[in-house]
């Protein structure tokens, strides 16, 4: 990131999963306010999984033909519709798009279908384009590297993955959390997605530097709840997430990078309603 060791360099990150825009139950018109402040603020998208529902393939035992949208109705090519789907949806924005990572819903259809829509996705996204958005996987690393010049000066280290166990409806996914933190000791961003819940928890460790003094570590975990507003528009009240019992919030997560004290760090977080 050039220039970006400047003492008044900021840089949004809008960060994101579970948006399953080809589900009935999208709230596309949230989404869309969202993605339109990205684009004002020229904020990066980096998203965590699960962009595409993709549960009404004839081999998926999720589906239900009831939630279909419209377009795909009387689709005999149901796969290439959703990747084009995508495609003019995210066309929009597709310079501020950092990362799109796949979710549980991607790999279950390259499972039952052979096809993996998010590599498909990504490879039409790109087609001609200067800018070019980033293929991650089910979870990865991103380093956001600091330069003077051309002069290193730090980094802020950002570790995703999808997110993996069930509903959680106590803990949120929050025990999770802590095992991470256990077993990752680099990472200043961790992000989650998955059980469509929503938090932002930061953890202190310390640590004795290479002057033998001690220093406090502030790492910060977040997770995303997406779109899929299934409580909200679910009218017969049968489908999947119905019958788990628990309505859940909706939304993103905006993360600010910038300085604090000469040194790259995270400087502001807030969540979106």
């Amino acid at each position: 990131m050039p220039d970006s060791a400047n003492a008044d360099f900021t840089q949004k990150l809008f960060c994101s999963s579970d948006w399953h825009i080809d589900s009935k139950y999208c709230d596309q018109k949230m989404l869309k306010r969202d993605l339109q402040k990205v684009k004002d603020e020229n904020a990066w998208i980096v998203f965590d999984g699960d962009m595409f529902d993709a549960m009404q393939s004839k081999k998926d035992p999720r589906g239900r033909r009831e939630e279909l949208r419209p377009e795909f109705q009387a689709a005999s090519n149901y796969s290439d519709l959703l990747v084009d789907y995508a495609y003019e949806f995210l066309k929009p924005y597709q310079e501020n798009i950092l990362l799109l990572g796949k979710g549980n819903h991607e790999l279950s259809f390259i499972r039952h279908n052979e096809t993996d829509l998010m590599s498909r996705l990504v490879g039409i996204l790109n087609n001609n384009k200067d800018h070019k958005v980033i293929m991650g996987g089910y979870g990865g690393w991103i380093r956001f590297m600091y330069q003077s010049g051309t002069t290193a000066r730090g980094r802020v280290t950002y570790k995703y993955n999808h997110g993996m166990g069930g509903n959680a409806p106590v803990t949120k996914g929050a025990i999770q959390t802590n095992r991470q933190a256990a077993a990752t000791t680099e990472a200043d961003i961790t992000h989650n997605g998955h059980n469509h819940d929503d938090y932002i928890m930061p953890l202190a460790k310390e640590k004795l530097n290479n002057k033998g003094q001690l220093e406090v570590i502030n790492q910060l975990y977040i997770r995303t709840p997406g779109y899929k507003a299934t409580f909200q528009k679910d009218f017969d009240g049968d489908s999947w997430e119905y019958t788990q019992g628990t309505p859940k919030p909706l939304g993103s997560i905006w993360v600010t990078l910038g300085n604090i004290e000469g040194k790259p760090a995270v400087t502001e977080v807030a969540q979106t309603f």
